[in-house]
Order: structure tokens, then C-alpha cells, then sequence
């Protein structure tokens, strides 16, 4: 990781370390894809998500983008409500829990393992309802009556071993969430989502090497998924791996060159590795893809300050502040470095 240092009057030297996460390791992600009920995608939805926990109420608000889709990142984890309008559609709300670190795909379903998350839709006559996400039955139903019977007993079952993952999950109670998990796998093996999660519990026991393997297998899994890619960096760099996750990343980069999530850690990644470079390309795509992500004009300020470019950073940073709400994570970082780069440029003037 590189250290910018600044020389102020007096000789007094600022040392400001910049490292990022690649996808704000610590908080929590929401993202969700909204259709009509003819499945088309409904741009320019206003997405308003509430916190419900302790402290402050804080609402984060943003619009879907033409296909539908929001991303939303750096979030604290606990409790929210997540609530969709746009005129001529009816509202439409859902009441979640986002663990930390993690990515919270929201569905019209609880998908089980190897079941797809619906699409949430937009109703434009139906009255507003808050998804409870009841599970669905693995596979399909024999025509069979008594093996019908059967399979949705099994069904059952396992959805229930399932949800007391989710649950263990929610309440970071780690090695329950791992033995559920691991028992799911026993009779469904090789589904992504146990897999992804058995691996979030692994990087919170700390057993790296246990965690990166269940994320390798899953970027095999899903390919075109960018989620698990996300997570094996990060823990790869944890492993202090940082130039080899970097490598990872960029071989996998051109499923998702239109992806502003990938493409905005790829670039963390690389810029905590001193892959300038790579970084500063990886941000440019992101912040083209989202320019929602106010962040990455932090990211940006930081390498053009490695590079020296004094001006430059300040103008990110300028733009930065004026634009990042004020729980954002390098806000007071944000306003410290631009602040000492002010003083120096005033000390040269002089």
C-alpha cells in the first residue's frame, strides 16, 4: 500500500494512508433488478432504503437504471425497508436484513439453493404488499402421488435446515450458519449460494484458505457472476495475495466490462496492490458505468495525489465532498486531505 505524504509549513510532514476496500469490506450491499408484470424492465424507479436500527434513521435514496437494475453499496448492516415508486405503479415495499459484508439480492422469493431469485415487480392495479419470501420446492413434483408427497416433504426439509442458516446467518451465531450450510450441501451439493455464503462464514472465522476455496469454486459455478470474483479478492488481499487477486480480476474482467461493481473493485484492488495503473483504468470504466458512485472520486483523488498531482486531487475531492452524503465513509477522511492540500498550495504561493 502506498502512503502520500504532504509537506506543510514548518517542515511538519502529513502521512495519510489511502488504502480502500474493494466493495466497502465492512458494509453491507443491497442490489435488485424491478420488471413490470409483462417482465419488461422499469427504469427511473425512485428507491428509498430506510434503516430501522439502533442510532440515527438514515434513508439512502437512488433511481434503477434503464435495464431495471440497482446497486446500491456501503451500507451499514441491520434492519431496513426498502420501498419502490414511480408514478402510475403502485408502491411497493420489503423488509430485509443486511449482514455485514455481505450482498443481499432482493427477490419476489426466497430462492433455495439452485432456484433462481425472481425479478421484483411493479404493479400497476395491485395493492402493495411486504414480501415474507416463503421457500418454494426443489425441483419439480413426480407425477407420482405418493412420491410427490414425498419429494415435498424432503423439500420441506432441507428449506427448513436453509433457513435456519439464513437465520444463523443474520445473527452471526457463525458456526450454526456453517453446520446448516454444510448440511445442505450434503444433499444439494455444488449450489452457489450455499457455497458463497459457507464462505462468508469461513472469512468471519477467519480460516482464509477455507473461505477462498468456496469462492473459487463459485466464480467456476457462475462465471458470469461478479459477486463471488468480489469476494476472493478480498481475501486474497487478506491472505496478502493482493497482486494475485489483481490477476484474478483482470482475467475474469471481460465478462464484466459493463459491470460498474466489478470494475469499481477491480480498480480498489489494484490501487491497494501499487497497480496504479490498472486502477485508474478500472475506476474510469466505473465511474462512466455509475455515476451515482461518489466514492470513486475519492479512489481517484488518492492516485492522482500518489502521482502528485496536487490539482487534480483536489479537484476530485472538491467534487467528492460536494456531492458524498455525509455518513459516507471517507467524507471526514475526504475533508482532512483536501483541507492540508489547500495549506500547502498556499504555503507555495507564498
Amino acid at each position: 500500500m502506498k502512503r502520500a505524504c504532504l509537506l506543510l509549513a514548518g517542515s511538519a510532514t502529513v502521512s495519510l494512508f489511502l488504502a480502500v476496500s474493494p466493495a466497502h469490506a465492512q458494509m453491507s450491499q443491497v442490489r435488485g433488478v424491478i420488471v413490470d408484470e409483462q417482465g419488461q424492465p422499469v427504469p427511473d424507479v425512485n428507491v428509498e432504503i430506510q434503516y430501522q436500527g439502533e442510532g440515527p434513521k438514515k434513508v439512502y435514496n437512488q433511481k434503477t437504471n434503464k435495464k431495471g437494475g440497482f446497486v446500491r453499496v456501503g451500507l451499514p448492516p441491520g434492519p431496513y425497508k426498502i420501498y419502490f415508486t414511480k408514478e402510475g405503479y403502485q408502491k411497493y415495499g420489503i423488509d430485509t436484513y443486511l449482514s455485514l459484508g455481505g450482498l443481499s439480492e432482493m427477490c419476489t422469493n426466497q430462492p433455495l439453493p439452485g432456484q433462481p431469485c425472481q425479478d421484483l415487480v411493479l404493479k400497476k392495479a395491485q395493492v402493495v404488499t411486504t414480501i415474507q419470501g416463503a421457500p418454494g420446492a426443489l425441483g419439480q413434483a413426480p407425477a407420482d402421488a405418493e412420491a410427490a408427497k414425498k419429494a415435498s416433504e424432503e423439500a420441506a426439509a432441507l428449506g427448513a435446515v436453509y433457513q435456519q442458516a439464513v437465520e444463523a446467518l443474520k445473527a452471526q451465531q457463525w458456526d450454526a450458519a456453517e453446520t446448516a450450510l454444510k448440511e445442505v450441501l450434503t444433499k444439494v451439493p455444488d449450489q452457489p449460494l450455499v457455497l458463497f455464503n459457507l464462505g462468508h462464514v469461513y472469512r468471519q472465522k477467519k480460516d482464509l484458505a477455507s473461505a477462498e476455496a468456496q469462492f473459487r469454486r463459485v466464480t467456476e459455478i457462475e462465471p458470469t457472476k461478479p459477486e463471488a470474483f468480489i469476494a476472493l479478492a478480498e481475501v486474497l488481499s487478506e491472505e496478502n495475495k493482493g497482486s494475485e487477486a489483481v490477476d484474478m480480476l483482470l482475467k475474469a474482467s471481460s465478462a464484466f466490462e459493463q459491470n460498474a461493481q466489478f470494475q469499481t473493485a477491480l480498480g480498489a484492488t489494484a490501487m491497494n496492490s501499487g497497480r496504479e495503473k490498472e486502477a485508474e483504468a478500472a475506476f474510469a470504466k466505473a465511474e462512466a458505468l455509475d455515476p451515482t458512485n461518489v466514492e470513486i472520486e475519492f479512489y481517484l483523488a488518492s492516485l492522482a495525489l500518489n502521482r502528485n498531482e496536487i490539482d487534480d486531487s483536489m479537484g476530485h475531492l472538491q467534487k467528492y465532498l460536494a456531492s458524498a452524503p455525509p455518513t459516507s465513509p471517507n467524507v471526514e477522511t475526504g475533508k482532512a486531505l483536501l483541507a492540508a492540500l489547500e495549506k500547502q498550495k498556499a504555503t507555495r504561493k507564498k
